[in-house]
């Protein structure tokens, strides 16, 4: 399945189904994803959760349904101001999962603004993850590699393999958005635009799942496609097409 194959349509509304739709792709001839369908689901996002544990409406560590609600349905049990303040309060995010769908909720769309580019390094991002089959790469290693260790070097060793797999994760999406003719420091540019707006500064420590800023920085400066002094391919506008919360793409 080629990328460029692949149409990712986003819906941008801000709280009425009756607005436009609008579309975004991230496309090229150089971007094999295998196999596997991929599918594109735009949820409601940890803050909506975060809301519903307050008020009570779940336990915690059991919000998970929360995160994922679909922010174009109208429930009528409350559920509709948490989404609200959800999406006006929430920042940019993302995930991946195993079976292959990479889901963004409501809010990124908003604290990215016009910056398509930057949604589409997150997007590929996510779809690394997949390709990489990053989940069961991890939970590999934690059952293999750091079995029998005690309890907390294996934690540490699985924080570890996590902060691994994200920086290869941000490999892959840069020569993904350089295949598809994004400019070359697209998503670097979008890493210090996504931390700036959720706040975090902060260093790698041993508890992280994710490396720390300058970190992940430092190791996005030095990826090759950025190096390369090849010409960029043109970008090719992709018609717009309107889609609903869950868009797939099969091979």
């Amino acid at each position: 399945m080629k990328l460029g194959d692949c149409l990712i349509c986003w819906s941008l509304s801000h709280g009425s189904s009756s607005q436009k739709k609008h579309c975004d792709c991230l496309g090229s001839r150089g971007n094999d994803l295998g196999s596997q369908p991929i599918a594109f689901m735009v949820a409601s996002g940890s803050y909506t959760a975060q809301l519903a544990e307050q008020r009570g409406l779940c336990k915690p560590d059991q919000c998970q349904m929360f995160t994922q609600l679909n922010p174009y349905q109208r429930y009528g049990n409350g559920w509709d101001e948490l989404m609200r303040q959800g999406y006006t309060l929430g920042d940019i995010e993302g995930w991946a999962a195993s079976s292959g769908t990479v889901v963004i909720p409501r809010a990124t769309f908003r604290a990215y603004g016009p910056h398509t580019g930057y949604l589409a390094c997150t997007v590929a991002h996510e779809i690394a993850h997949i390709r990489r089959h990053h989940i069961f790469e991890q939970s590999y290693h934690l059952n293999h590699n750091l079995k029998g260790q005690p309890e907390e070097q294996m934690k540490l060793g699985e924080l570890k393999r996590s902060r691994e797999l994200e920086l290869e994760a941000d490999r892959d999406a840069a020569t993904m958005l350089s295949r598809a003719g994004y400019p070359g420091r697209v998503c670097q540019q979008e890493l210090e635009f996504m931390h700036r707006s959720v706040g975090d500064g902060s260093i790698t420590e041993p508890e992280s799942t994710h490396p720390g800023y300058e970190e992940r920085l430092k190791a996005t400066r030095t990826t090759t496609p950025w190096k390369s002094n090849q010409p960029r391919r043109k970008q090719i506008p992709a018609p717009v097409i309107a889609t609903t919360a869950l868009t797939t793409c099969s091979p």
